[in-house]
């Protein structure tokens, strides 16, 4: 996305690895936790506390889910991040004072009666990870009656802690230190809630909320996760001891990650922007004139401009026959990719219609998301996207560009956590817009090109969209060496998060 006034210059992809403000008001109650009974399940136990329910479940013999709800209920998750469908493997129950132990052929689960906390040991006993506390608070917030839930870890002093996605501050460890997981444009940030550790485990903190990861609680000695607003605390504990088996461990729970075409691991060259068929097609001539590689040549925004509004999913007459453009392209083994938002203007061909059936917001303003929580949204405009570009038998794009997957409030401004979504309020799903339209995406690529790889650009990485098939790169990134020395921690994280394909606008922009 090209926001800032500036000079156009070239930009260069390549793969380079496989503030808002907390309104809270009526803090009604925080409680702490004990359980008064539990029932023996065929996964698991069932644990009935003082306040609330709290579920263990073994999914695996190194695979751990942890929900705790402050009803009587765990509740259904509306966007299924966790894809797996589990066997659970086989495990013993061992019951001594105050403490339910579960064992799998990997590990124990120690689960104190007394406190509602959990250890997690291998079969020696050996402390892998152990937790301080749970703690729920009824709140509200942007008018919500809903609950912030923390959870609090022990963690010794020579533990590192990675992950939670891509974050510009230079820092490999985020031991003792604070982040927040957030959508975050002006910071170049994105919202990944999953935390690997150097002492051979992982943690998946499965919220759709802004998240806070502490790190320097009780002089370091522990660290926290928090989200901001949600109706259960839902983690996911995986064991390793390797690295990689950990990242694996994710991977079964969330999605494997589909193979790119072959071209989309190579270079890609992007600009803000071509402005005709004569200058797009220069770039492919320049390459291979000069014999440098080069896969694929992407078309940035604005190529509507005099021809129609955004969502007109149309070309200005500079472009001439796009359907010959990218058979040029082809036929010099080359590949192309169209960036197109998941955006309406008012007079654009569609939005009387998407507005007319409320799958479109903010109510106001020249410019709309589509309500990506809308199933038939998505798909009625994977529809027109389709048609207008991917389509083979038309102009067949190889791949999308979906920029603005925040989505930042441009070009006017609004709050995405005070709209409503069709499963609720934003603020109840701040962070993940981006998943269920690449989601869409993904599936409908498949069903409709199968004959072709699917691969889709994009910013805003949330937990799961490996399994979409997506690519990250870093954002609007400034042209300065103090940037890029900080893109290669934020990368390196943002792979361990267990999404592994990342690129840097390697010019800057």
């Amino acid at each position: 996305m090209r926001f800032r006034s500036r000079l156009q210059r070239k930009g260069l992809f390549s793969i380079a690895l496989p503030v808002m403000i907390l309104i809270l008001s009526g803090f009604q109650k925080s409680w702490a936790l004990s359980i008064q009974s539990y029932t023996l399940d065929a996964d698991g136990i069932t644990c009935k506390c003082n306040t609330g329910v709290m579920k263990v479940k073994i999914c695996k013999e190194d695979i751990v889910r942890v929900a705790y709800s402050p009803t009587t209920t765990i509740p259904e998750r509306p966007l299924k991040v966790v894809t797996a469908q589990w066997e659970t493997p086989q495990f013993t129950k061992d019951e001594s004072g105050d403490i339910i132990t579960l064992q799998t052929s990997r590990i124990k689960i120690k689960v104190n009666k007394t406190n509602a906390n959990i250890t997690y040991t291998d079969l020696s006993d050996e402390v892998i990870l152990s937790e301080y506390a749970k703690t729920a608070n009824a709140v509200t917030v942007e008018g919500v009656s809903t609950h912030n839930f923390t959870g609090e870890f022990n963690s010794p002093a020579d533990e590192g802690l990675f992950g939670l996605g891509q974050h510009m501050a230079g820092k490999v460890n985020y031991k003792g230190l604070t982040e927040v997981c957030d959508q975050d444009y002006g910071l170049r940030s994105t919202a990944v809630s999953v935390l690997v550790s150097s002492r051979g485990y992982g943690i998946f903190w499965d919220t759709y909320a802004k998240v806070t990861f502490k790190g320097n609680l009780a002089n370091n000695s522990r660290y926290s996760l928090t989200s901001e607003c949600g109706d259960v605390l839902d983690y996911y504990f995986f064991y390793g001891p390797e690295i990689d088996q950990v990242i694996s461990g994710y991977r079964t729970a969330t999605g494997k990650v589909p193979l790119f075409p072959k071209w989309a691991y190579g270079l890609i060259q992007s600009k803000d922007r071509y402005q005709s068929q004569k200058e797009y097609l220069a770039v492919k001539d320049g390459y291979r004139k000069n014999k440098i590689p080069l896969d694929c040549i992407v078309q940035d925004w604005h190529y509507w401009d005099g021809a129609g509004k955004q969502g007109c999913y149309c070309f200005h007459s500079s472009y001439g026959d796009v359907k010959s453009t990218i058979t040029q392209m082809h036929e010099d083994n080359l590949h192309t990719m169209i960036s197109i938002w998941s955006q309406m203007e008012e007079g654009s061909p569609p939005f009387a219609n998407f507005n007319s059936k409320g799958w479109l917001w903010p109510s106001d303003g020249a410019t709309h998301f589509i309500d990506a929580y809308n199933s038939q949204a998505r798909e009625e405009f994977w529809k027109l996207i389709y048609n207008a570009f991917f389509d083979p038998n038309k102009q067949g794009w190889d791949a999308w560009w979906l920029d603005n997957d925040e989505p930042f409030p441009y070009p006017n401004g609004f709050n995405r956590r005070t709209l409503t979504t069709a499963m609720g309020k934003g603020v109840l799903f701040y962070n993940s817009y981006s998943f269920p339209m690449t989601e869409m995406a993904y599936k409908n690529w498949r069903k409709d090109i199968p004959e072709k790889r699917f691969v889709v650009l994009h910013r805003a990485n949330f937990a799961g969209q490996q399994a979409h098939s997506t690519m990250q790169w870093n954002n609007d990134i400034d042209c300065n060496f103090p940037t890029l020395k900080n893109c290669v921690p934020s990368g390196l994280n943002s792979t361990i998060s267990g999404i592994p394909h990342w690129c840097t606008d390697i010019g800057g922009y």
